[in-house]
């Protein structure tokens, strides 16, 4: 009690008042501020079509394999005139592949799907599982798939108009060895491929792709892969990270009348030597760095066409050889665009039809 007395003591002695006692009441309010409301920042969403949605989810497998079927028929194929069994159409190749990678399953529980397809009239022949696996070794098919992952994106030339470049890597159940000098003893190292993209930024649509070992250098890929996409659609911008920043490549988007959206980096300069292009890409991401950021953000939209293949289609490959690993990811890549237009027919009320509009001819594959 004598403490707390003399406590009190040393308050009146601090803070005296008329009274002679000691009230903290106005000691309080004077070291205590209104509290500030801090406004919540509003966080950006997307409005999801759910009646569109559920129908596409519903109806997406009838709606691949007749649409899948329409493109495959505009392969021109010479018949084999030689002695001996007829080979099997490339168009039954093709779709058998589709079919297969579809399942996400073995060939051998795949049978079901190719047998339902022939009864639908899609196949010309019931295939023996280990039939479908050789499909995959043809070198033939590889352009073909290409152009038919092109010809499949032209549905969409009115709605995109802005493109991402990038690059992502499919595992295989590969691995290659050598010997570690550092630690002395082997050391393992996963084979991969490397799947190298044009997409669109509105609705994930591939316009274009290149299939390379898992440590090519992104960069010089960029030009085939736009000159490509300028042929079916007319590019306002196209967007890529930092790993595609060079003259050359700033050079060829600005040719074809697009803005190139490639941030620079932290030891970059406006310099020119002799390349306008550069200082001008430079400066307008310099000096109008708000306006640039409000574009390049669109770029995310290729990370999230990697994801919808991985996740949807897989991210794995069964195949072991060159061709084989390089003709499967293709596969996926169609299968991806035969998605996205499944969606968007009953999103944007799309008339699809691909009869009669191009021709590809199985030479160009030799």
């Amino acid at each position: 009690m004598k403490m707390i007395e003399t406590a009190k003591d040393k308050v009146i002695e601090l803070y005296p008042t008329d009274s002679g006692q000691c009230t903290f009441e106005p000691i309080v309010k004077e070291q205590v501020e209104e509290p500030v409301e801090i406004p919540k920042k509003l966080r950006l969403t997307y409005p999801q079509n759910w009646s569109a949605y559920n129908k596409a989810q519903t109806s997406e497998k009838h709606f691949i394999m007749r649409i899948l079927d329409e493109l495959v028929a505009q392969i021109n194929e010479e018949r084999s005139t030689g002695k001996g069994r007829p080979p099997i159409p490339i168009r039954d190749q093709i779709f058998a592949m589709c079919v297969h990678q579809y399942c996400g399953k073995s060939s051998r529980r795949t049978t079901c799907e190719l047998t339902e397809a022939y009864d639908k009239h899609y196949l010309f022949q019931k295939l023996h599982f280990s039939t479908l696996l050789k499909f995959y070794e043809n070198p033939k098919l590889t352009e073909l798939l290409k152009q038919l992952i092109e010809l499949s994106s032209i549905p969409l030339a009115e709605v995109e108009n802005h493109f991402s470049v990038d690059s992502s890597g499919f595992s295989t159940s590969q691995y290659k060895r050598w010997f570690d000098i550092k630690y002395g003893r082997e050391t393992n190292l996963r084979l991969w491929k490397k799947a190298h993209i044009t997409s669109g930024a509105k609705t994930n649509i591939i316009t274009a792709v290149k299939v390379t070992e898992g440590y090519e250098h992104d960069a010089k890929f960029l030009p085939e892969l736009i000159r490509t996409t300028n042929k079916n659609f007319k590019i306002d911008y196209v967007s890529a990270d930092k790993a595609y920043l060079s003259g050359y490549n700033l050079e060829v988007i600005y040719k074809i009348g697009a803005i190139p959206l490639i941030p620079f980096k932290a030891n970059s300069r406006g310099r020119a030597r002799g390349k306008l292009f550069w200082r001008r890409a430079y400066f307008f991401f310099k000096h109008n760095n708000s306006e640039f950021k409000k574009y390049y953000h669109l770029r995310s939209n290729v990370e999230s066409t990697y994801s919808m293949i991985k996740r949807k289609i897989g991210h794995k490959l069964r195949a072991k050889g060159e061709t084989n690993q390089t003709n499967e990811i293709l596969v996926k890549c169609l299968l991806h665009n035969l998605i996205v237009l499944c969606h968007e027919v009953f999103e944007l009320n799309l008339d699809i039809d691909f009869i009669d509009k191009n021709n590809l001819s199985t030479n160009q594959g030799d």
